[in-house]
C-alpha cells in the first residue's frame, strides 16, 4: 500500500492558541488565590465622582474648628443606587435612584441636614438625620428621583441647611441596651428615675457606611432605678445596627 506522503500546511494557529490557553489558566489561578472582583452587592462605579468637597465649598481640611458648621459636611460621590430604599422609614426595592455619599467630619453630632441640587427642570433633595462625627452615610433622593446621564452636579448644591447638637449623648453608662432574639432590653444603671428613655440607631451596610439618611428611634418610657424595659423590634434593628444617640431626662 502506498504511503500518504502529502505535506499538510503548517497550522499557524496552534502556537497562539496554546499561549492563550496558558494565559486563561494563569488568570483562573490568580482569581482562585486572590478572589474575584466585587461584582456583587455594593459594587459599581459612581455615576458622578467628585473631588471631596465641603458642603459650603472649598478643599478638605483636617484642622478642626470650634463649633461645627456646614463646612464640616462633605459630599464624596453621586451615584445611581439599586437596592433597598430606606429613606423616611420606607422599605422598597428600587433601581437607579439618585444617591449621594455624605460624611460628617466635625466633632459634633449632626442633628439634621437638607441638601438640594438644582437639576434644571427638577430638584433633587436629600435629608440626613442623626449622623455621628466621623461617620459616612448613603442618602437616596427624597422623592425617589431616578438618575439620568444628563444630570449635572458641577456647581454643587443649590441650597442646604445643617444643624448640629453639641450636647448629644452618644455614649453613656446610665443606660445599657442589649439585643437578642429580636428583643431590645434597656436597663437603668443609675439610682435615679430616668424619664423618656429613647435610643436612636442606624443600620450599617457591607461597605461600612450607613445605608440611608434616616436614623430610627425606639422609646422605652420611664425607667426606675435598676429597672429594665423590653421592646420587640424585628423590622429594622439587627446585628448590623449601631446606636448613635441616647436621650433621657433625670427625675429630680
Amino acid at each position: 500500500m502506498a504511503k500518504n506522503n502529502r505535506i499538510f500546511p503548517k497550522q499557524k494557529w496552534l502556537l497562539p492558541l496554546s499561549i492563550i490557553g496558558a494565559v486563561v489558566v494563569a488568570l483562573v489561578i490568580i482569581f482562585l488565590i486572590f478572589g474575584f472582583p466585587p461584582w456583587g452587592e455594593g459594587a459599581g462605579t459612581p455615576a458622578t465622582t467628585i473631588a471631596t468637597t465641603s458642603l459650603s465649598g472649598g478643599e478638605p481640611s483636617e484642622q478642626k474648628k470650634p463649633g461645627a458648621t456646614s463646612a464640616d459636611v462633605y459630599i464624596h460621590s453621586i451615584t445611581a443606587a439599586t437596592g433597598l430604599y430606606l429613606e423616611g422609614g420606607a422599605y422598597e426595592e428600587l433601581e437607579n435612584v439618585l444617591a449621594i455619599l455624605v460624611e460628617n467630619k466635625s466633632d459634633e453630632f449632626m442633628d439634621v441636614a437638607t441638601i438640594t441640587y438644582d437639576l434644571g427642570d427638577t430638584e433633587a433633595e436629600f435629608v440626613i438625620n442623626g449622623l455621628p462625627p466621623g461617620e459616612l452615610t448613603w442618602v437616596k433622593e427624597r422623592n425617589r428621583l431616578t438618575y439620568t446621564s444628563d444630570m449635572k452636579f458641577d456647581d454643587g448644591p443649590s441650597d442646604y441647611s445643617v444643624s448640629f447638637d453639641p450636647d448629644a449623648i452618644m455614649e453613656t453608662d446610665d443606660v445599657t441596651v442589649t439585643y437578642e432574639n429580636e428583643v431590645l432590653v434597656a436597663k437603668n444603671n443609675t439610682d435615679k428615675t430616668l424619664k423618656n428613655v429613647c435610643i436612636y440607631y442606624r443600620n450599617i451596610g457591607s461597605d461600612g457606611c450607613f445605608q440611608s439618611g434616616t436614623a430610627y428611634y425606639i422609646a422605652f418610657g420611664d425607667l426606675e432605678a435598676g429597672e429594665t424595659s423590653e421592646e420587640k423590634q424585628s423590622a429594622f434593628f439587627a446585628d448590623n445596627s449601631k446606636i448613635v444617640k441616647y436621650s433621657y431626662q433625670t427625675a429630680e
